[in-house]
């Protein structure tokens, strides 16, 4: 299935933002360019969320905000149904991804969405209520890493105020 330029211009983005370079360096200077990618996912991961705290730090505009690692539940505990997935966030749209299926679960208008803190994720992740929709999302899942995770929620958390325009 070919892409919309669109959904093309906000890959090369994406990896851009992730690695530092863009795809057709990465696919003329490499031997094995897929390789290469696993082998740097990690790296451009943290990359992704460096920036974003950056930005935060700098009081640069965050949109559009891209969490590439985040968990999205339909409740709060590991028993809910949920998904490792990617949160896409720009001034009139919140997509919920699925990273195995590459498919949006929901999207939302980030105007109409409320915004409440989960106390039991204790700073981790976020509810977003629309209408009867309830999301539970943590920015950038992470069991062993408290830290990283937190900032990456307050990243969030700032990305979703500017997408209200209430920044």
């Amino acid at each position: 299935m070919a892409q919309s330029p669109q959904d093309q211009s906000d890959a090369d983005r994406r990896f851009r933002l992730m690695f530092g370079r863009d795809r057709p360096d990465v696919l003329a200077h490499e031997v094995n360019p897929e390789a290469w990618i696993r082998q740097h996912a990690a790296v451009g991961v943290r990359n992704v969320y460096r920036q974003a705290e950056e930005s935060l730090s700098d009081g640069t505009n965050l949109l559009p905000y891209w969490a590439p690692t985040a968990l999205i539940s339909k409740g709060r505990t590991r028993f809910s149904q949920h998904w490792v997935g990617a949160i896409d966030l720009t001034s009139n749209e919140l997509s919920l991804i699925d990273s195995r299926l590459e498919a949006p679960l929901a999207t939302l208008d980030p105007r109409s969405v409320e915004i409440r803190k989960v106390l039991l994720w204790f700073g981790l992740g976020f509810q977003l209520i629309q209408g009867e929709a309830r999301w539970f999302v943590q920015p950038r899942y992470s069991p062993s890493r408290l830290r990283p995770s937190r900032k990456a929620a307050k990243a969030f958390r700032h990305a979703m105020s500017e997408a209200r325009g209430t920044s």
